[in-house]
Parts: C-alpha cells; sequence; structure tokens
C-alpha cells in the first residue's frame, strides 16, 4: 500500500484525506486529513503533522489553522498540513492509538528498513511482521522521506510544561551517512531550530537516544533515517487547545517557512485571524542545553509530591524542585529532592503520585556535546 498526496494546482488551497489502513474491522478505511498549499511559484515542501498522539490536540489545531487561501499566492512551494496522524487515538482523547496500545511516536522505520537489512528473526519461522501501527508509520515516513525539504512535528508535554523545540542529534555510520555529511545536516537543522522562535533543547546523548528508541520517532526518522531537517515541537500541554501557544506554533511554522524562503515575510504572511506574528519565546536561560530527565524518588521511597518549582523556573544544582510526603501530610515523612544539574525547568511531571524511581521534572541543563554522534558517544547525566 503506497500514500499518495492530492493532485494540486499552483495557486490553490485543497482539503482531502489519506487512507493509512485500506480496511478496518469495521469495513471502512483508517483515514487522515490532509491540507496542501501549493504556491505560485517553485521552492520547498514544508511538512507540518500534528496528534501523532492522540491526546496532545494543541498541535492539531495549530494543523488546521496553517494554511489559509491566501496563503498560495504569497508562497514559493508546498505547505502539507497533517492535522492528525493518530485518529485512533484522537477519538478516545488518548496518546496511543488502539491497534497496538503503543507510542506511535517509537513505530517509525528503523535504518534496518532505509538499508534494506533485516530485522533480527524474533520467531522460529522468520523475522516478525510489523504491527498495525508500524504499517501506518512506514507508509507516512515513504511518502514525506521523498517529499518533504523540512518537517515540523507538533506536539505537547506535560501538564504544566514550558513551549521548547527539541533537536536531535544527527547520527552517523550505521550505514547511513558519514560523520562530514552528518555535521552538514547539523548545520541545516540548526538553523532551522534558530528560526522557529522557540527555546532549543538537543536530545539525548547518542546511546540513551537509541536506547529511548527516539529513532524511531516521527522527527527522529525524518533527521537521521531520511535526512530531512525536522524538529518536534512541545506546546505545552495536553487535551485541551492552549490559545496562546497554538498561535506560537502556527508562528514556528511560518518563521520556518520565511528561513527556508518559502513566503518573504512570516508577519505578511500570517494568517490574519489569529492577529499578528507573536514575539519569539526566548530561553530563561542562554547557551546549548539538553533534555533532562530527573531527579528521582529515591529507592524504597513513594509518596505524594509537592512541587516546589514550575516550567521556566531556573535551578541550581542542589535547590529544592520537590518534597514527596506521606498522604496524611506528616512533616516528619518528608523527603526533599533536589536538583542533579545547574538549568531551567521544562515540566512536572505528570500527577502527584510518585513510586521509587518516578523522575518529578524534566530540565534543559548545560550540554556541551556535539550535535553529531554515533551510539559510542556517550555522556554521563
Amino acid at each position: 500500500m503506497t500514500l499518495s498526496l492530492p493532485d494540486t494546482d499552483p495557486g490553490t488551497v485543497t482539503r482531502g484525506t489519506l487512507d493509512v489502513i485500506a480496511r478496518l474491522p469495521t469495513g471502512t478505511p483508517e483515514q487522515i486529513p490532509v491540507v496542501v498549499a501549493t504556491g505560485q511559484q517553485d521552492g520547498p515542501t514544508l511538512w507540518v503533522t500534528g496528534s501523532l498522539h492522540g491526546d496532545e490536540v494543541t498541535g492539531m489545531a495549530v494543523c488546521q489553522d496553517i494554511v489559509h487561501e491566501g496563503l498560495p499566492d504569497q508562497l514559493a512551494g508546498r505547505v502539507v498540513s497533517l492535522p492528525t496522524l493518530n485518529p485512533a487515538g484522537l477519538r478516545r482523547t488518548a496518546r496511543q492509538s488502539y491497534y497496538d496500545d503503543e507510542d506511535p511516536n517509537r513505530k517509525f522505520p528503523d535504518v534496518e528498513y532505509v538499508t534494506g537489512d533485516a530485522d533480527p528473526a524474533d520467531t522460529v519461522d522468520g523475522p516478525r511482521p510489523p504491527s498495525q501501527q508500524e504499517l501506518v508509520c512506514r507508509r507516512l515516513f515513504d511518502l514525506f522521506a521523498t517529499d518533504a525539504d523540512a518537517l515540523l512535528d507538533m506536539h505537547t508535554a506535560t501538564v504544566d510544561s514550558h513551549p521548547f523545540v527539541i533537536q536531535d542529534r544527527v547520527l552517523y555510520g550505521r550505514g547511513l551517512r558519514d560523520r562530514e555529511a552528518a555535521v552538514a545536516l547539523a548545520a541545516d537543522l540548526d538553523d532551522l531550530a534558530s528560526a522557529v522562535g522557540l527555546p532549543v533543547v538537543f536530545e539525548y546523548p547518542p546511546e540513551e537516544y537509541l536506547d529511548e528508541g527516539l529513532h524511531r520517532s516521527s522527527s527522529g526518522s525524518a533527521l537521521n533515517q531520511a535526512g530531512i531537517p525536522a524538529l518536534t515541537v512541545e506546546l505545552g500541554t495536553h487535551s485541551v487547545v492552549d490559545d496562546v501557544l497554538h498561535t506560537q506554533g502556527v508562528a514556528a511554522a511560518y518563521r520556518a517557512m520565511e528561513h527556508l524562503g518559502m513566503v518573504a515575510d512570516a508577519a505578511a504572511a500570517f494568517p490574519d485571524g489569529l492577529g499578528s506574528l507573536p514575539e519569539p519565546i526566548e530561553p530563561p536561560v542562554a547557551g546549548q542545553v539538553r533534555r533532562y530527565v530527573g531527579p528521582y524518588v529515591p529507592p524504597g521511597e513513594a509518596g505524594i509530591v509537592r512541587h516546589e518549582v514550575g516550567a521556566g523556573d531556573i535551578v541550581t544544582a542542589g535547590d529544592v524542585v520537590a518534597r514527596v510526603v506521606d498522604p496524611n501530610g506528616d512533616p516528619a515523612t518528608e523527603r526533599v529532592l533536589t536538583a542533579d544539574h545547574d538549568g531551567w525547568v521544562l515540566s512536572r511531571t505528570q500527577g502527584i503520585t510518585a513510586y521509587e524511581h518516578t523522575p518529578v521534572t524534566w530540565l534543559a541543563v548545560e550540554d556541551e556535546g556535539d550535535p553529531v554522534g554515533t551510539p559510542s558517544d556517550t555522556e554521563d547525566e
């Protein structure tokens, strides 16, 4: 099964659907919506995707509102907007689809799919066939890998999270590219990340990145398997549309268009219905940072988390970020959790109940790592 975008004419907006599954058990196809704005002039193709996690709906609203009817007259190239990559999750306001009930953002192709090397056999009769979610992700990958010049995947993080952009490290070796090509791709990615107007946070170091399966995320696979500059845009909380960050997400796409030479002026091309182009959001602390999860509830401990910091707060190693107490609130049971690093708070983790080894915050911490790397390039956390 091969996907194809709707036929379009210069100077038009075309709306349609992609049949990502030919037939559901109920007898109908599984469809995702697609909007294509085609400019009067040739130019790059920017893909903007949303709601890969079905409850991350601010990204869906961003994708719905990126294209307006006057855009093609100002556009060189094409904008391809897919408001939801996970209709099965969207229908139940859930992160996962119900095909496999696993994270769809870890089901895009691995290196072996791109290079043609078979996965190790998982059964005595041969390799394990791809799951339904993997098939959907492969079909989408095959389309954007041959069509897109850049990709923005719109997500949300957790309740009370600061908006930011995740910049993956470019991997080399593994049958894909050499270091020189990786450095060139990383430079293109860095320029794109710097253009979108949100704080940039590097992804985990290469070894941890692979352990977490992030090379099989939408942006990770676009970048590292397809060689397309791609970013994950994190826009606050899930389950409801954040109107302020929704506008910032649309602005990020328009700044990307200007950077790519698709529009002459992001502010002039910005949708009239959303007002004027908002000012960029600056990071709380300057400098290169990476995503870090922690601190964690100590072994053998558990309780109710009372956070002492919020999104965007600046912390120094040793600062109190949370306290864990028993449900009765007895001060004698309080355990204090302190920051492991200097940095700033990306978000508090979801919920207030914490078991041992549960993280209580996401931090942006200082990063001196190379924007390119191989799986053997590890960094201590």
